[in-house]
């Protein structure tokens, strides 16, 4: 994915955090906010890597979304940008901060078919997205709109601190399903056929960062001190 992304990015800065140690148990304990010991090592990378004055775009397959979205917690609040985040075949519980003021600024891919291409981890994400929702609708916004009604003076910032606090902002989008949208890692090359796993994403990574392409729904344009609402 680097390379690829390299290629459809050659203006940025790329790098890929090395994830050296842990198992599926690091996923669900992050999912659970019980542990984040990967996504601190991944935002220590960043840290070592990029400046406060970056705009920063992560990406994650299977465990990697949602170490990328605990990433984007821990960065915001060292006061880092994280503007937007992709996510490929993986479950993902909590919100990613990002910019809100895009338009599905966090994106999760998943292939949730059966038969012979069926992803199993695409699956458990379908899973928790659906529990995030459900939480969601029964928790948070029931008391986000009856607090706010409350408090008349004061209703945008109550609504604007349930919405940080909600269970996700992720949008699930379903791709086709073919061979190559197995659980592996996408965008490299087939060792029989030299094909490229591209079922996943192909022209959606390669314009998901483009900022030519979608501008954030604001007159300030991009260039604030922080895109975050909260950190204004």
């Amino acid at each position: 994915m680097g390379a690829f992304a390299k290629h459809s990015y050659p203006t940025y800065d790329v790098y890929s955090p090395p994830y050296r140690h842990g198992t599926v148990i690091d996923v669900v304990w992050s999912m659970f906010n019980l542990s984040h010991g990967p996504a601190y090592s991944e935002v220590r990378y960043i840290l070592n890597h990029a400046s406060r004055e970056d705009r920063l775009y992560l990406a994650g397959h299977s465990g990697g979304v949602q170490r990328s979205a605990a990433a984007s917690q821990i960065l915001t609040h060292h006061k880092y940008r994280v503007v937007k985040a992709v996510g490929i075949a993986g479950p993902s519980i909590g919100q990613a901060l990002v910019d809100p003021r895009y338009p599905e600024a966090f994106k999760i891919y998943l292939n949730t078919g059966s038969g012979a291409n069926q992803d199993v981890v695409s699956k458990v994400g379908v899973v928790a997205g659906g529990f995030s929702t459900l939480l969601d609708y029964v928790a948070i916004v029931p008391l986000k709109y009856i607090v706010g009604n409350l408090a008349f003076r004061k209703r945008d910032e109550i609504y604007q601190a349930f919405d940080r606090i909600g269970f996700t902002n992720a949008t699930i989008v379903e791709v086709a399903r073919k061979p190559s949208s197995r659980h592996q890692t996408p965008l490299r090359l087939s060792f029989t056929d030299r094909l490229v796993y591209d079922a996943y994403l192909r022209n959606e990574f390669a314009t998901a960062f483009r900022e030519d392409l979608e501008r954030p729904d604001s007159p300030h344009g991009t260039e604030r001190e922080h895109a975050i609402p909260w950190e204004r």
